[in-house]
């Protein structure tokens, strides 16, 4: 069973609830879930991560995952899967462009 996270950007407000990180029941368990960043419509997806082609919910491939392969030293993780960790750091956000978007555990951290 996955866990829950949600994002938010403390420039302009913007907030994502309930993003899957690993195995989803909505993926019927196919697959594993991961926070990404879609180009196309401009929010943060959960995206099923373990398969050959990257797509948000919108069609769009243009999709990137969010965290990194190899944290830097010292980061504060929040979620690991495979190899890839999503850290308690700042990321681009899909509506306002600003490195300030923030992840946190559970669905509703930001509500």
């Amino acid at each position: 069973m996955g866990q829950q996270t949600a994002a938010r950007c403390d420039d302009c407000g913007y907030v994502e609830g309930r993003l899957f990180v690993g195995g989803s029941p909505t993926a019927g368990f196919r697959g594993e879930r991961w926070p990404c960043l879609c180009l196309t419509c401009r929010r943060v997806v959960s995206a099923l991560i373990n398969w050959e082609t990257l797509a948000c919910s919108c069609g769009s491939t243009e999709i990137e995952p969010y965290g990194s392969v190899s944290p830097p030293p010292g980061s504060r993780p929040l979620h690991r899967l495979r190899g890839r960790v999503l850290e308690d750091a700042e990321y681009p956000c899909p509506q306002c462009g600003a490195v300030a978007l923030r992840f946190a555990d559970g669905a509703n951290a930001f509500e």
